[in-house]
């Protein structure tokens, strides 16, 4: 099995850090992708290199993608190389977990309209217009079909309820 990692520049890795933990040890393949293909910094300013430019990347070749939250640019929310990867990666069942700032990437890509969401205030005040048509939970973490999203702060709940679904030995 294979997932994309997508690291818009200041993403957050941890957000998504012990689900990308678990793959690994489950046997995925996690490959990073970033929008020029070039290496990026995180919100932490550590630099990230590459497998891959997202915007040559064939989402039909990933089961899941990865995509933290963080203090990225608006820019990258409205990417359209980053939008268009990720409704083909929803138009094959591919899994997407998205926290924080992912959630708004996934809204603003037209792919939250009618499900139930997780999303952090944070988030929801950067982005006011985007979570308009969907219906939002009061937890930290929502499951809708393939698309999980949560608060910047739920790595545990997104890693444990991809886990459930996916099938995933999270005790390793």
């Amino acid at each position: 099995m294979k997932a994309a990692l997508m690291a818009l520049e200041g993403c957050s890795l941890w957000q998504t850090g012990q689900l990308a933990r678990v793959l690994v040890k489950n046997d995925w393949r996690v490959r990073t992708l970033t929008l020029q293909g070039s290496p990026i910094a995180t919100d932490g300013g550590q630099r990230i290199v590459s497998d891959g430019k997202l915007e040559e990347a064939v989402a039909m070749e990933y089961n899941m993608v990865l995509l933290p939250g963080g203090d990225y640019a608006t820019a990258s929310v409205f990417n359209a190389h980053a939008m268009r990867f990720l409704r083909q990666a929803d138009g094959h069942n591919a899994w997407i977990a998205a926290t924080g700032r992912g959630v708004a990437l996934l809204a603003a890509a037209g792919m939250l309209g009618g499900l139930r969401v997780a999303v952090d205030e944070p988030t929801k005040i950067a982005f006011p217009t985007l979570f308009t048509n969907m219906r939002l939970v009061m937890g930290k973490a929502a499951v809708d079909g393939n698309i999980v999203t949560a608060h910047a702060t739920a790595d545990a709940e997104v890693t444990e309820a991809v886990a459930k679904y996916v099938r995933l030995l999270t005790t390793l």
